[in-house]
């Protein structure tokens, strides 16, 4: 009969297969009965391994402590001082590993560094839930050729949208990132890297309640974000998408007047307004010409602002 590690290792070839059939690059895997060893087995065979932790002895006697986790840039200096800088020297410690450790690190630290000395680790296994999900592009940016930045805008949101809807979420808002070269910034090393950089963001909710993964929406919040940031095109060095507020809720077929169905159907600012009105007749006058369009506020009646866009049906559009 085969035992569990043989089966460990057969399973962790098949992930590391299917990662590399779908994503075309390598994967490491540790295996081991714990979330330390199993990770110090993964660090071992990076880029591209596999390491079944059978022997913890075997693992951990070449180590750092400093490699351990918990064991920082200041907890090392102190360790050092004590002549204590790899794992098998606390081991050389015998029974007095732990009253030293304790002296050193405190007794909380100098405890739980001792149990991972010893390949014992009690913390559960989580598996972390995805906050944000996103794409961007740091290399090679530059707009002096015959593609400008709305190509690169389209791109992003098209790589985004994908992602999203092959693991089925929606996003209630959107974070633009923006690098752009500082002023008087020398040549990169790297040819066509983005070199000496100031690193910009903005940030804007999709208004209404309904989240959505759709790239037209990215493309225009996003190249909306961009104007309000500012930067000469000729100055951008990197640009990425990044979607929060994730959900695995469909978005609802039904949106209020500040939703993105309303915002997103033919149509003047005048016109949306006038509805507003007649639905919220009694509100007080100063809030009559008032439009959420996330972090910005529109609230002057005489401005003549278009916002015409496709039309688009958030409860039953589905990108394939």
């Amino acid at each position: 009969a085969r035992n569990e590690y043989e089966i460990a290792k057969s399973i962790a070839q098949l992930i590391r297969k299917e990662i590399e059939a779908v994503t075309q690059c390598t994967a490491s895997i540790g295996v081991g009965p714990n979330k330390l060893l199993a990770k110090l087995g993964t660090d071992k065979v990076k880029p591209d391994g596999l390491y079944i932790v059978e022997d913890f002895h075997e693992l951990l006697q070449p180590l750092k402590l400093r490699e351990l986790h918990g064991v920082g840039y200041r907890s090392d200096e102190k360790l050092i001082a004590e002549g204590l800088i790899t794992v098998k020297d606390v081991w050389d410690l015998g029974t007095r590993a732990e009253s030293e450790l304790c002296r050193i690190l405190g007794d909380a630290t100098g405890k739980k560094i001792l149990s991972f000395c010893y390949g014992k680790d009690d913390r559960e296994v989580k598996a972390a839930e995805r906050k944000t999900i996103g794409a961007e592009c740091n290399y090679g940016v530059r707009f002096d050729g015959p593609y400008g930045v709305q190509h690169m805008m389209n791109g992003l949101a098209d790589e985004v949208e994908q992602r999203m809807v092959g693991v089925g979420v929606w996003g209630g808002k959107m974070t633009l990132k923006v690098k752009q070269r500082k002023k008087d910034a020398k040549p990169p090393p790297k040819f066509l890297g983005h070199g000496s950089c100031r690193n910009l963001s903005k940030s804007i909710d999709f208004p209404g309640k309904n989240p959505t993964n759709d790239r037209n929406i990215f493309v225009q919040y996003g190249m909306q974000l961009l104007r309000e940031l500012a930067v000469p095109a000729e100055d951008i060095r990197g640009m990425g998408i990044v979607i929060s507020k994730l959900s695995r809720h469909m978005p609802s077929p039904k949106s209020d007047l500040n939703g993105l169905s309303t915002w997103l159907q033919p149509g003047s600012w005048e016109d949306l307004h006038e509805k507003k009105e007649k639905k919220d007749e009694g509100k007080k006058k100063e809030n009559r010409y008032s439009v959420s369009s996330g972090s910005a506020t529109l609230n002057k009646a005489e401005e003549k602002l278009e916002l015409r866009f496709k039309p688009i049906n958030l409860a039953t559009e589905e990108s394939s």
